[in-house]
């Protein structure tokens, strides 16, 4: 969790968590390249992939943007691929002392403090600011939103509006220990990609998480479909609008080939 959260004082004040999973580990959690994915131009052979006998392996590589599930905001956007479609390493880490999560993950052990969960994230330069004193906090607030919701079951509570002018409204959180479910929020065989815009540096972290908690609900809902039906709904031609809809809204463009990852 970042050392500084902005206009979001109560999470100083939170007891110590007692839950399991306890918090969330994004250290070595992604075993191959998923930025080859959002960019329509570059190509990736079947052999390159982790797994080419996963059911959605068949899907050609210029259609899986459109095919896995996603989640759009006016300052978010986020997409999830399978494991199994990440490109292979051209040089994997020596193990030891490099110790990846084993892919495809073994059942979780529901008494474990912490759960694994594959993220990346991607700042394109058409939308991001450059500097590295935007960026940086972006992606440590991001990862205190998903510990939240994950680990604590939080969510939005209420909302202040602004009194006075220039000045902010007031979110606050509730925590729910029911909801603190890694199952119900991550799917350990999935890859995470959020997409931030530079207009995120603005919220605090408690608003972050109502963003974050929608995105990872709605996300997980239609990847269970279609882990469940083993990807047979995409490959015969299900249209891409039947996707279950939240607050965000589904994007079936890629992304500005512009960009870079951080």
């Amino acid at each position: 969790m970042p050392s500084r959260l902005p206009a979001c004082p109560e999470l100083a004040r939170l007891p110590r968590n007692g839950n399991r999973p306890a918090h969330v580990n994004f250290i070595r959690t992604t075993p191959g390249a998923a930025i080859g994915l959002l960019f329509r131009n570059v190509g990736q052979k079947r052999e390159d992939m982790l797994d080419p006998s996963h059911p959605a392996a068949n899907i050609p590589f210029s259609q899986r943007v459109t095919a896995a599930p996603s989640w759009k905001h006016a300052v978010l956007d986020v997409r999830a691929f399978p494991k199994a479609w990440l490109k292979r390493p051209d040089a994997p880490f020596p193990d030891p002392p490099y110790h990846y999560r084993p892919f495809p993950a073994p059942p979780r052990d529901q008494d474990a403090r912490a759960v694994d969960m594959s993220l990346c994230t991607v700042f394109w330069n058409k939308t991001m600011h450059p500097s590295k004193f935007v960026r940086y906090p972006i992606k440590r607030r991001i990862k205190a939103a998903i510990e939240l919701v994950v680990a604590r079951g939080a969510r939005v509570d209420r909302v202040e509006p602004a009194i006075e002018p220039n000045t902010k409204r007031k979110v606050f959180l509730a925590f729910d220990d029911a909801d603190a479910d890694a199952d119900r929020w991550i799917k350990p065989d999935w890859t995470y990609v959020f997409m931030p815009k530079t207009e995120m540096f603005h919220l605090s972290t408690n608003e972050m998480v109502g963003l974050v908690r929608d995105a990872l609900a709605t996300i997980n809902k239609y990847a269970t479909v279609l882990d469940a039906n083993g990807w047979r709904l995409r490959q015969q031609g299900q249209k891409h609008d039947q996707k279950p809809r939240g607050r965000g809204k589904w994007q079936s463009t890629g992304p500005s080939k512009e960009g870079d990852r951080r």
